[in-house]
């Protein structure tokens, strides 16, 4: 298995940073993954009627999502954690607008979706999702909480993925005028 950092095809590097100092990530502004990639990850940025849905867990409001299980697309899998974890049932577009590319210099690290050892780099998508209808919120017991937020509110100025939930924020907005 080639652990080499694929080509990125002009992809955008918008921010970087760490997990306690252990995990580290580049977030890139891209409509696709680079060749080669291995998701552990997805999330969406949920639009309903010009807010932002968030959930509520142990780490604060965020983004829903979650990890991507043995057989699963990458979509497969968002549709499912949406579902599980804000209750989303239908909706009219799903648009990629970024990923997270995960350095785990750990790879002892059981995925605990998968039971297998996270890899040494992977690739996690970000979504844009227009909801067709009010969530209804979290399903499955993994979330406190669901929240419908201005972007300008408290929440996400707080939020642990705050820049991730701005920047898809932002190009949901310029694609909303473009089209």
């Amino acid at each position: 298995m080639n652990q080499e950092i694929p080509e990125r095809n002009n992809n955008r590097l918008i921010l970087s940073g760490n997990w306690k100092n252990t995990t580290f990530w580049n977030f890139y502004l891209a409509q696709k993954l680079p060749n080669n990639t291995a998701s552990t990850a997805v999330t969406g940025l949920i639009i309903w009627e010009n807010k932002v849905v968030l959930v509520k867990n142990h780490r604060g409001w965020e983004l829903p999502g979650g990890h991507i299980e043995i057989g699963e697309t990458i979509e497969s899998a968002l549709v499912r954690e949406l579902h599980e974890e804000a209750g989303l049932k239908t909706h009219t577009s799903i648009n990629m607008f970024g990923y997270n590319e995960i350095i785990n210099p750990d790879t002892g690290k059981t995925n605990k979706a998968t039971g297998k050892n996270y890899p040494k780099y992977a690739y996690n998508p970000h979504y844009i999702i227009e909801a067709k209808e009010k969530p209804i919120g979290c399903l499955d017991g993994t979330c406190d909480d669901i929240g419908f937020f201005d972007i300008t509110c408290k929440e996400i100025a707080e939020s642990k993925v705050r820049d991730i939930i701005l920047i898809g924020y932002a190009y949901h907005v310029i694609n909303s005028k473009i089209s």
